[in-house]
């Protein structure tokens, strides 16, 4: 990824061919992403955040991909054809498919970590600020329920809100890591 970063072909690769009117996403800081995700791989202590979040080669190679993917949380999401209708795929799911080729399984596991991100973004502002019902046991697991009945993966999903916060706002991001830590830690002993 650092390749692709320096010599700016991310909108070679991570691209739909296909379509003429797919906006381009920010690649700035997409390295924040991609280190962050290096960064979580290397620590080897017991208990770090990436052995509890990224535990098998399948989900390893999907953490990448969404590392890869991070820019385009920052685009904003297609809106329906017509009111009511069917929500439009994520561009991340888009670009996975017709740019990278994916399967229907990483492109199901890419549509649930984008159409989530906000809500567990949100999850984790809510236990920064200690708001009740957070500590809430039964609402946390029906979130994650939820999560994991669309598209699977929840726990990678928490890892796409960690590299976009990441690469969003690069200074802080050893708090990042440490707010999702000790949630993640909440939710993997439930």
């Amino acid at each position: 990824m650092h390749f692709i970063d320096r010599l700016g072909l991310y909108s070679t690769i991570f691209t739909d061919p296909t379509a003429k009117a797919v906006p381009e996403p920010p690649t700035h800081r997409w390295r924040f992403a991609y280190d962050c995700l290096e960064t979580l791989r290397l620590n080897e202590s017991p208990g770090s955040i990436y052995k509890l979040l990224v535990r098998t080669e399948d989900t390893t190679e999907l953490a990448w991909i969404l590392a890869a993917l991070c820019p385009w949380a920052e685009v904003a999401a297609p809106t329906p054809i017509k009111a009511g209708g069917k929500i439009p795929l994520p561009y991340a799911t888009i670009v996975a498919r017709e740019g990278i080729k994916a399967t229907n399984r990483i492109c199901d596991a890419v549509t649930a970590a984008f159409r989530h991100y906000d809500e567990i973004s949100s999850f984790k502002r809510a236990v920064i600020y200690q708001e009740p019902w957070t500590q809430e046991r039964d609402r946390l697991g029906m979130a994650i329920r939820r999560w994991d009945a669309t598209g699977g993966h929840w726990k990678l999903q928490v890892v796409l809100a960690i590299l976009v916060e990441a690469m969003s706002s690069p200074e802080s991001k050893s708090k990042i890591i440490n707010h999702y830590i000790n949630r993640v830690l909440d939710f993997t002993n439930m």
